[in-house]
């Protein structure tokens, strides 16, 4: 049998819940840099795709606040907090701070993606273009199954490039896509500081006009040599 004393019941009455705790605690990691540098990479918090870098960039500062921070992107002004920022650190490890506002940017050519696929009809004009950003002045190579493009011993294609705020664009256009067109290409972007790459798979299917065509005059053929049997 058991007994209750009163003394212990009492006791267990004037117990008060505690506050729960949580003992984890996510930090958010700040370069010790960021507060000084001049120019900084974004870190991209949608779904990415293979191959996708995680961060673009780099882009100018213009101001911080508090725990934002102002930048140019590509001309416009945007305004982005800085746990998705990290700073483009300038050539010369023995630099201070101070002197980076006096300093210039040095920074190689860069892909946004690295790879990519097209499609094409047989017959049409095709247009392949990539955008690099980097230092200026920037050129551009093109290679078709890792051979050099020649626009001079192959009349239908033509390279056309194009200067951009903070980069160069660089286009391929082939006149009357043709079946042997399908295949890898890639497009080499270069300047004083280094160099990218970016592939494109290209595939050239039949025009659509040309297979109906084709398809029709054999039905006919077919269903007339049914009809003189």
């Amino acid at each position: 049998m058991f007994h209750y004393e009163p003394r212990n019941v009492a006791d267990s009455n004037s117990l008060q819940p505690v506050r729960a705790s949580n003992h984890v605690k996510d930090k958010v990691l700040i370069h010790k840099d960021l507060p000084t540098t001049t120019q900084v990479f974004v870190r991209r918090d949608t779904v990415r795709r293979p191959l996708e870098q995680s961060y673009d960039g780099s882009y100018r500062v213009l101001s911080s606040i508090d725990k934002t921070f102002i930048l140019d992107v590509r001309g416009q002004k945007r305004t982005v907090s800085e746990d998705r920022l990290k700073p483009a650190y300038i050539l010369g490890d023995t630099m201070q701070p101070d002197d980076v506002s006096s300093s210039t940017l040095h920074s190689a050519p860069q892909f946004h993606f690295k790879f990519k696929v097209l499609g094409a009809r047989r017959g049409e004009r095709t247009l392949i273009d990539c955008t690099s950003f980097g230092n200026k002045p920037m050129s551009f190579i093109w290679r078709k199954q890792g051979i050099v493009i020649d626009p001079s011993t192959e009349p239908r294609y033509k390279l056309v490039n194009e200067e951009l705020v903070d980069g160069d664009r660089t286009k391929l256009i082939i006149e009357k896509a043709e079946r042997k067109d399908s295949a890898l290409f890639t497009c080499t972007a270069i300047n004083d500081y280094g160099e990218d790459s970016m592939n494109i798979q290209l595939t050239v299917q039949g025009s659509c006009l040309v297979e109906q065509v084709l398809c029709i005059d054999w039905w006919i053929v077919f269903k007339t040599a049914i009809e003189m049997e």
